[in-house]
């Protein structure tokens, strides 16, 4: 009877295929393993979407309130006479009327400003005071009448930006025409300036 010769290998004992491939199902398993670990490692490979812009910026002016005199002007108004004269060299007497012009600039800038103006003459002083009739009025760049007074009571009036321009004070001065005998001859009065104030109320 003949027998293969032996050829070195012993035979495969049953269910060894069956740890094969056991194995490979092992080995498999490995390599995945290693590669989610490579993924959590990195702290992720991938972003989402994102942007940016600027918006543009601006600028923000402020408005302006001013006011500003110009040179006063004198004039003689008494009865059939209306001419300029200088303050300094023009010797009045009882029944004279003169008028003192004053140009105030006004300057408002400003989209919602509202301001109140109020003008003051003080009364006044000397010894020829008491002998004049001192009155004023307060006329915007038309030429309407604000409002008048008396020496020593105010004009409040409210301007907006629309009324913006050259205003004028107008102050009369009266001399009493009932002066008697020689009362006040060569006496003076002191006339004070008249005071512009602007003042925002809105």
């Amino acid at each position: 009877m003949h027998h293969p010769a032996p050829t070195g290998r012993l035979p495969k004992a049953a269910g060894e295929p069956q740890k094969e491939t056991h194995m490979r199902k092992s080995t498999a398993g490995i390599i995945a393993g290693a590669g989610l670990l490579a993924l959590a490692l990195t702290g992720g490979t991938f972003a989402l979407w994102s942007d940016d812009a600027e918006a543009d910026g601006g600028i923000i002016t402020a408005g302006n309130l001013q006011v500003t005199t110009g040179q006063p002007q004198w004039y003689d108004i008494s009865a059939g006479t209306d001419k300029t004269i200088d303050l300094n060299s023009f010797r009045a007497v009882p029944g004279d009327t003169l008028r003192l012009d004053q140009d105030v600039d006004v300057v408002l800038v400003g989209d919602n400003l509202k301001a109140q103006a109020a003008v003051e003459l003080p009364d006044a002083g000397g010894a020829l005071a008491q002998h004049l009739d001192v009155t004023y009025e307060f006329l915007d760049a038309q030429g309407r009448s604000l409002g008048s007074a008396e020496a020593g009571q105010a004009i409040e009036t409210e301007i907006t930006p629309a009324d913006a321009g050259t205003y004028t004070v107008e102050v009369t001065f009266q001399f009493d025409e009932n002066t008697p005998d020689r009362v006040a001859t060569e006496a003076s009065a002191a006339i004070a300036g008249t005071t512009i104030t602007l003042t925002q109320v809105r």
